[in-house]
Formats: structure tokens, C-alpha cells, sequence
């Protein structure tokens, strides 16, 4: 935590000494569940709030967020409740036909006082390939201290000017620590596979909605047998504002 913040508040200086000017955006999600790596994490309906801050910075651009999760439903006694908060601080660049971001993640859990973790990240697509694959590593350092990697494909559809729609997949991935930290069970494994439908519509300058659609199942068989709904599906609604 202290980490994250403490970049933030260099970003912040940065681009004051710079005169840069920053770029911020908003969005809120409201989502049938949540579903993380496989895992329901939230079964019942949540809203997700999350603002960003982008500077330039070298040849890319570096971006703060906040993001959370808050239980907007009666399935658990947390209504109203922000049970995740996140901070992420993430440097992403593009170099010929390739994308490639680095960044940290620190996760804590206000409701339920669950201890806080960090992960750093790295990742990289081939922008001009077919279905632009991409592939991205986690390193959770404090609580799971194992990784988890995922590979990822998708093509964006331009439906008009105005309106597009992504079709995506990946498969994931985790090492022993992580598959103990998230399923309970201790052995590396193919862990998840998620296939995606999103439809945008940029409203006016400044404001965009989205529609997803998401499934999500547990691909090995002992992390199967370790969660009670292994197959997954969800639907959200979401609007950003850039400012």
C-alpha cells in the first residue's frame, strides 16, 4: 500500500514540475457477479467504481487507478460494503508492432479485514498479429508468493463509428502457491479459461458505455472439485468518463 501510494504521489509531482497535464477518467460497472481467476469471488450483484490519472512519461504513459468492489446485493450480510480495493500503477508502451506494460497491484480487503497482498506484472501483445495475442504474468511477492500467467486473443469488430464489438479469450495459468491461495489446492495447473463478448458505444466526446458478457470456467480437475460452481457466467453494464 504504501508503496502504491507513495507512486501516485510521485506521478503527481512529476507532472507538476513538468507542467505535463494529466489525463483522468471515471467509470462505474454494475455486474450480475464477480468473477476473478476462475473463482466466483462475489455471487450476487456488485457495483465496481474505479478512477484513473495518466501522465506521460519516457516513451509511454504512466497510469494510477483505484478501483473497488461493493456488494450490491442480500446473498451475503456485506450489503453496501466495499469488500475490495485495489491499487494499481502500470508504465505501458508501444514499439513497432508490439504493446508491453509493467506495473504493482496492491489488493486489500476492507469488509472482511482478510490480510492485504501485492503483485507486480508484466505483459506483451503482438498488436499487428492476427487476433493480437497477448501474455501476461503475476507475481503475487506477500501472501500466495507464486505466479499466475494468462494468454489471451481477441479481434474488435467496428460496427459504425460509434459502436464496436471485442470478441476475447484466454487461458490461465498458476503456479502451486497461487492455486493454494485461490483454490486451497497446493500443485501448478491450468487453472481457468474465459471467453468474452463486449459491446461499446462511445455516447459523445468524453463518455463511453459498455455492455460485456462473460464466461468463465475451472479448467483442472482438482481445482474443480474445489469450488462449489466451477462454471461461470455474468453480464455488466458500465460507463466511463474521461475528463
Amino acid at each position: 500500500m504504501r508503496a502504491t501510494t507513495a507512486s501516485l504521489c510521485a506521478i503527481l509531482a512529476c507532472a507538476s514540475c513538468a507542467q505535463l497535464e494529466p489525463r483522468s477518467s471515471a467509470s462505474l460497472t454494475a455486474s450480475s457477479n464477480y468473477l476473478g481467476r476462475g473463482v466466483l469471488v462475489h455471487d450476487g450483484a456488485v457495483l465496481q467504481p474505479s478512477v484513473d490519472l495518466a501522465v506521460d512519461a519516457g516513451a509511454g504513459t504512466l497510469t494510477t487507478s483505484l478501483w473497488a468492489n461493493v456488494d450490491a446485493s442480500q446473498v451475503a450480510d456485506s450489503f453496501g460494503a466495499t469488500t475490495e480495493l485495489d491499487l494499481i500503477v502500470d508504465w505501458s508502451t508501444s514499439s513497432g508492432a508490439w504493446n508491453a506494460s509493467v506495473g504493482a497491484l496492491q489488493y486489500s480487503f476492507p469488509h472482511s479485514g482478510a490480510a492485504p497482498t501485492s503483485e507486480l506484472y508484466a505483459s506483451l501483445q503482438a498488436a499487428e498479429a492476427p487476433l493480437t495475442p497477448a501474455l501476461t504474468i503475476y507475481w503475487d511477492m506477500v501472501e500466495a508468493d507464486g505466479l499466475y500467467a494468462t494468454l489471451g486473443a481477441g479481434h474488435t469488430f467496428d460496427l459504425s463509428p460509434d459502436w464496436a464489438l471485442t470478441l476475447g479469450g484466454s487461458l490461465g495459468w498458476m503456479s502451486s502457491g497461487m492455486a493454494a491461495f485461490n483454490y486451497g489446492v497446493d500443485k501448478d495447473a491450468a487453472s481457468d479459461w474465459q471467453a468474452s463478448a463486449n459491446l461499446a458505444w462511445s455516447a459523445s466526446e468524453g463518455l463511453g458505455w459498455n455492455l460485456l458478457l462473460l464466461h468463465s470456467s475451472v479448467v483442472d480437475a482438482s481445482l474443480r472439485e474445489a469450488v462449489e460452481e466451477p462454471d461461470n457466467a455474468g453480464v455488466s453494464l458500465g460507463a466511463t468518463f474521461s475528463f
